[in-house]
């Protein structure tokens, strides 16, 4: 149920980033899109709870930061 709960909101969420992303292409003022892409990434984001147990290390490889250079 809490999953459920959490979901709703998640869609709520997006939902309210698609009537900003409308407002802007309807009405050509691009300032909404910041307010669109607040609801879609934050919004998200903070309709979670809890936050991940599992830590993935991140690795970088070497040979794409040096563009194939030795």
């Amino acid at each position: 149920m809490k999953n459920l709960k959490r979901l709703k909101k998640a869609y709520e969420m997006v939902s309210e980033a698609d009537l900003y992303f409308g407002r802007a292409r309807q009405t050509r003022n691009y300032t909404y899109w910041r307010y669109a892409s607040e609801f879609m990434g934050v919004g998200v984001a903070l309709s979670k709870d809890d936050t991940y147990k599992k830590i993935h290390k991140t690795y970088w490889c070497n040979g794409i930061l040096s563009n194939g250079k030795n």
